[in-house]
């Protein structure tokens, strides 16, 4: 009997867990969709949108399947989605799956790190509290549980932020401070500036992986324009 009601709980909460999951990409679609920002002129710049040729501009929004119905749009994406695809990250011109892997790797180790470390300073205040019973060291220990637990962890986040990656200007990979760089009109067609893939393709930074710009055969280039090298 106990198994069965395991069993059903189980089931009760994947089904729950993924009508969620659809309501949530169905709601994010509609929101994308109905947004007022043309998402070509966001991808591309406003600058390089408005000296693409009428041609150039249809291309890119083919291209982009801003002419696909949004039920159609979505349809098409959960095919993809069940069969593994995830499609292609703009930012990181990469497949949306091999990022969220290396993201969630890293994100798991973090919270392994930030596991254990939260343990180990737990148990050793609880020990100091617990032998300074109401005395000075108890009363901050416990001011200090208090203060963290009232405060959102996303502000706790965005302050270490802001110390971190803004005032002391550090990077997780110690390799210190890092620069946007910036190139004239003259070295890229594709815009004000040199976009990112080109840039990649020429050696001048090294977030791209891709070694050749797709702008160079032909097909619209909408990578961003500005970019930052080591």
């Amino acid at each position: 009997m106990n198994i069965r009601h395991y069993i059903s709980f189980f089931i009760k909460n994947v089904i729950k867990m993924l009508t969620l999951l659809i309501g949530v990409s169905i709601a994010a679609f509609m929101l994308v969709s109905l947004s007022p920002i043309d998402p070509v002129q966001a991808n591309v710049g406003a600058t390089a949108y408005m000296r693409m040729t009428p041609e150039k501009r249809a291309q890119m929004e083919s291209y982009w399947g801003k002419d696909v119905p949004p039920a159609e749009r979505y349809l098409n994406w959960a095919k993809d989605f069940v069969r593994g695809d995830m499609g292609t990250s703009l930012k990181y011109n990469r497949p949306v799956a091999e990022v969220v892997a290396e993201k969630f790797g890293n994100s798991f180790a973090l919270m392994c790190v930030a596991w254990v470390l939260s343990g180990i300073l737990g148990l050793v205040l609880g020990i100091v509290a617990g032998y300074f019973k109401d005395r000075l060291p108890d009363r901050l220990i416990r001011g200090y549980a208090l203060l963290l637990a009232s405060t959102p962890a996303f502000w706790i986040g965005l302050l270490l932020l802001m110390i971190f990656a803004v005032w002391l200007d550090t990077r997780a990979d110690g390799r210190g401070k890092h620069h946007a760089a910036y190139a004239g009109e003259n070295d890229c067609d594709h815009g004000e500036r040199l976009c990112a893939v080109c840039a990649c393709a020429r050696g001048e930074q090294r977030l791209y992986r891709k070694k050749t710009c797709p702008a160079q055969s032909g097909a619209p280039c909408h990578h961003p324009a500005v970019w930052f090298h080591q």
